[in-house]
């Protein structure tokens, strides 16, 4: 895979830390590294919320299945002693 060279800014106390705990050949490494840990949580954060949207969307429809299941399981019970 190829890279590319970027020009990029960070704040300084960022840069301090960079420079202090990594080596200078390794930095790229590291950006690279906390870049897509940041796209991943990024991904997951989208999953998530179109998760949350579908199961609001199909709320009432669930709940009756619930009601039908629990009334299908249940029949002919009522009498039953345990």
């Amino acid at each position: 895979m190829g890279a590319v060279r970027l020009n990029i800014s960070l704040p300084e106390k960022t840069a301090k830390k960079l420079r202090k705990n990594v080596k200078p050949r390794e930095r790229s490494a590291v950006i690279a590294e906390a870049l897509d840990l940041y796209f991943k949580r990024d991904d997951a954060k989208s999953l998530i919320e179109e998760m949350i949207e579908g199961y609001l969307a199909t709320r009432d429809e669930d709940l009756e299945l619930v009601k039908e299941a629990e009334g299908a399981l249940m029949d002919g019970l009522e009498n039953e002693t345990w």
